[in-house]
């Protein structure tokens, strides 16, 4: 049985916590023991962010809560830290916990800039435990049913595609740190770096970047974000993520991918659909609202059997953060052609 310690308990970490609960449940060797944030009210307030299940059931409290996180490490006898801190904050975090011995998931992004990924990867290197980056869109059935039909050839080779990711704005952060760009990245590194690292994941490295974006008075500055990949091979995927809506803004996500043979489309959350030239078909593919248990449960199964870690390896994760410089470097330029 793994026992595990969230670090930071902001809007994400009670998805975690959910998702634990969620695979205790169904008989998973893993249970959440311990909570760690510096504010005392943050254990006792459940946020609402854009993907909390308003219908979702209170669940049990955690006795073992902490404000700081040497008194947690020295107190509790942790096979797993699972750090769901602020952006800024995930590159040393992770690193102090690898060199302590634990086990680390750490959100995503991995970190703000690839300098910081190159010294998590030598610390988890070095490490007894080991690390994993909370990329859930892996682990989500519908973008796994796109990463097969890119591999498998089903309907041809692809010729363009373009996803987007809109959102309200993430008003309830602690010191509302996600509209400090220079801790968060903006929604270039938050809600856009799904689609990226999917993008990644899926097509791989593209050949050359362009990037735009702008702001909304009293946001990040970096709100609205435009991102267009070219590959060697002709294919063109460009990209959205906008989280500059208000706050009655349903959370919206879509791809749509040109293949030879046709187009599949993800509508929201309504289904997978395939056109052809004759007829719609819709995939028998469900949306999966686990995403995150999912990936949760397949990082304790590497850890308890000691496997190799084939869907989301660091150094891909990584390669989304050096994606994700390049974009930054177009987007302080204009949008100017950044070659990969």
């Amino acid at each position: 049985m793994l026992k595990v310690g969230i670090w930071g308990f902001g809007g994400i970490a009670t998805i975690h916590r959910r998702a634990y609960a969620t695979l205790e449940e169904k008989g998973v060797p893993v249970k959440l023991v311990a909570l760690c944030d510096i504010r005392e009210e943050a254990f006792t307030k459940e946020v609402k962010i854009n993907i909390s299940d308003p219908n979702a059931k209170p669940l049990p409290k955690i006795d073992k809560c902490y404000t700081d996180i040497d008194e947690m490490m020295e107190k509790e006898d942790l096979d797993l830290i699972d750090i769901c801190l602020p952006a800024y904050l995930h590159a040393d975090a992770a690193i102090k916990a690898l060199e302590k011995g634990y086990n680390v998931m750490s959100e995503k992004p991995m970190a703000l800039n690839y300098a910081d990924c190159e010294r998590m990867i030598e610390a988890a290197a070095k490490a007894k435990g080991k690390l994993m980056i909370g990329q859930c869109l892996r682990f989500q059935n519908r973008y796994k049913y796109l990463k097969e039909a890119v591999e498998t050839g089903k309907y041809g080779k692809v010729v363009s595609a373009a996803f987007s990711r809109l959102s309200a704005s993430p008003l309830w952060s602690w010191d509302n740190w996600y509209m400090d760009v220079n801790r968060s990245g903006g929604a270039r590194l938050d809600l856009h770096v799904h689609d990226i690292d999917m993008i990644n994941n899926v097509f791989g490295m593209p050949a050359r970047v362009s990037c735009v974006a702008n702001g909304k008075e009293g946001l990040s500055g970096v709100d609205s974000v435009f991102t267009t990949m070219q590959y060697d091979n002709g294919t063109v995927i460009n990209a959205i993520g906008d989280w500059s809506y208000p706050g009655k803004f349903s959370f919206d996500f879509q791809f749509r991918v040109s293949f030879e043979k046709g187009t599949l489309v993800l509508d929201n959350d309504k289904g997978l659909y395939f056109y052809d030239e004759n007829e719609v078909t819709e995939i028998d593919c469900p949306l999966n609202a686990h995403a995150i248990a999912n990936e949760l449960e397949y990082f304790v199964d590497i850890i308890e059997n000691n496997k190799e870690n084939t869907v989301n390896p660091i150094q891909s994760t990584a390669n989304t953060i050096k994606l994700q410089d390049a974009m930054k470097e177009s987007m302080l330029n204009g949008g100017k052609i950044i070659e990969l």
